[in-house]
């Protein structure tokens, strides 16, 4: 052992320093700072869209309690290639609109902003020169029940200032780009409401049938608000006041002729959306209806996306607005849990659709939005079904939610989601019960596969003992999840399996992703502490085996 040298003994003992003010004299920590969230970083690129420097931004992110330069922000914007989505938000005219009010309205300009204003402002005398005339956007006026819609706008109904622009909003031509779970169908609900009660015929669209049905629920829940008493209720309509809202999935035949107003619900979801527009809009215009269309952002070129860019100018007599989870957030929406559990649920591409309004992108996904689409539809196949029923359960409890889905036959090539359920963040009890009651609902069950993999043990041993035959405990490993993902990619491929027209439920569905690992190939979610994937594994775990029916044909001669 090395010797230590003695200390000297007629070295004056120094004095110690105070450390400075604000300073505790702890040892600073080296290393790499704590990883910025997510959310952080979405914020972020929403201010950059909307125009705002790196500077601005980081500025902001200070004042919100995050310690982020500028230069990060640009190696942001460089990574997520920030750049070329703010070229395309630039080459609408309503968004240079936009960003040119907000830099005329600071109330210091700085030389670079100036600079900017003079760049936005020529871009946008070059528009004008090159695009058509915009429309004039009609109005209609007294649309909506006057006595109502006072009562709708007290603060004591509780609607948001986002929700209430679009209630009051005259335009005849309606479209609203907007974030999921921000209370969307409660304001559509409210206002054909408002609009039934004033005696304009109301038609609402829905992406299914399912979506149909709930807000058909929201109006007969606005109306008890109100104090209106609904003249008849039934599967698909609502009578106040003697006229009716009618809320159908998109079929181009039921549709076609009505009189009235239109609101389009989640349009971009609906696949033969210009068919449904072809249908309806003829009789609309000719007798003064209006049309409102809304939607979270789906896939671009299609026929929503030509609406919602105003493509070749085309649309401009459409009054628009873009709705984000953090506008929403910032006009009075609370979130439980907060914007970054919520982010948590998704993969970034999905978020960035789902809730910051950018067109799908596909990226690594094991099933493309282009499959997805093609293999869904708005039908109900619940209604009436009395065949077998096939269960797929995937189990979570702190952070993964559970998922449950029950899936039957079509016919002898084909299956459907009948129906699937979400929770939560729920107690294992909570979750039993749920299952237990499936035999009830669906009683002729071929097959439930429930995960058995850690936290789900026991509740895969209950739910096996409650009820023998009918389920069974599955494991998941790198070999069973391989088998159950590539047989799920296969039914959607060939269209074996119908899935519902849900824009959440198809989002779990490609959050999957297909990742090249040192041992062969793995199908994951990026998983944080937060997993997901959960409606993937579900319907995966439910379709596990099936396939066409395979039909044995003999002959037999008779002496």
């Amino acid at each position: 052992m090395a010797k230590r040298a003695a200390p000297v003994a007629d070295a004056a003992p120094k004095k110690r320093e105070r450390p400075p003010a604000g300073d505790t004299g702890t040892p600073k920590k080296r290393g790499r700072p704590p990883a910025v969230p997510e959310a952080v970083k979405a914020v972020a690129e929403d201010h950059y869209l909307k125009g705002y420097t790196p500077a601005e931004i980081a500025a902001e992110l200070k004042a919100m309690g995050h310690a982020v330069t500028d230069r990060t922000v640009r190696n942001w914007a460089e990574a997520g290639k920030w750049k070329v989505k703010l070229g395309q938000r630039r080459e609408m005219p309503h968004n240079l609109d936009t960003e040119i009010a907000r830099l005329a309205a600071k109330k210091t300009v700085t030389m670079g902003d100036a600079q900017k204003l003079a760049m936005l402002s020529k871009t946008r005398q070059r528009m004008r020169l090159i695009l058509p005339t915009p429309k004039p956007r009609p109005v209609i006026l007294a649309a909506l029940h006057a006595d109502l819609l006072a009562k709708a706008l007290a603060p004591e109904y509780g609607l948001r200032t986002y929700q209430t622009r679009y209630l009051t909003s005259t335009a005849r031509f309606l479209l609203r780009l907007k974030a999921r779970q921000i209370g969307f169908s409660y304001s559509i609900a409210l206002k054909v409401t408002l609009k039934a009660a004033a005696g304009r015929p109301q038609l609402v669209v829905s992406a299914s049938e399912r979506q149909a049905k709930a807000l058909l629920g929201l109006v007969v829940h606005h109306a008890q608000k109100l104090g209106i008493t609904p003249d008849d209720v039934t599967a698909d309509t609502v009578t106040i006041a003697g006229t009716k809202i009618t809320a159908l999935p998109p079929n181009a035949a039921t549709i076609q002729g009505f009189p009235g107003d239109v609101t389009i619900d989640e349009a971009a979801w609906i696949r033969n959306l210009k068919k449904v527009w072809e249908a309806i809009i003829p009789s609309i215009t000719s007798m003064g209806g209006t049309v409102e269309v809304n939607s979270t952002p789906f896939l671009p070129g299609s026929f929503f996306w030509k609406l919602a860019t105003n493509h070749e100018n085309r649309w401009g007599q459409f009054d628009r607005e873009t709705i984000t989870i953090h506008d929403a957030i910032a006009e009075g929406m609370e979130i439980p849990g907060g914007v970054e559990e919520l982010q948590s649920l998704f993969e970034p591409d999905s978020w960035a659709m789902m809730y910051l309004c950018q067109w799908a992108e596909d990226g690594a996904a094991l099933l493309s939005w282009a499959e997805l689409e093609a293999a869904s539809s708005p039908v109900d196949y619940a209604a009436g079904y009395d065949g077998p029923v096939w269960i797929g359960i995937d189990v979570g409890r702190t952070n993964d939610r559970t998922i449950i889905v029950a899936i039957g036959r079509v016919d002898d090539r084909r299956y459907a989601i009948l129906d699937w359920w979400e929770l939560h963040q729920q107690a294992f009890s909570v979750q039993r019960a749920t299952i237990l009651q499936l035999p009830g609902l669906y009683p002729l069950i071929a097959r439930g596969q429930i995960d058995r993999t850690g936290m789900g043990r026991q509740l895969a041993e209950e739910v096996c003992i409650a009820h023998p035959g009918k389920f069974r405990g599955v494991d998941f490993s790198s070999q069973s999840k391989e088998r159950w993902a590539l047989n799920l990619q296969r039914m959607v491929q060939e269209k074996t399996l119908i899935l519902p027209n849900d824009p959440g439920f198809l989002v779990g569905l490609h959050s999957v992703k297909k990742i090249a690992g040192t041992t062969g190939m793995k199908y994951e979610a990026a998983r944080d502490a937060n997993g997901h994937g959960d409606e993937f594994w579900g319907t995966a775990l439910a379709a596990d085996g099936l396939g066409p029916i395979k039909r044995v044909s003999f002959e037999c001669e008779v002496w």
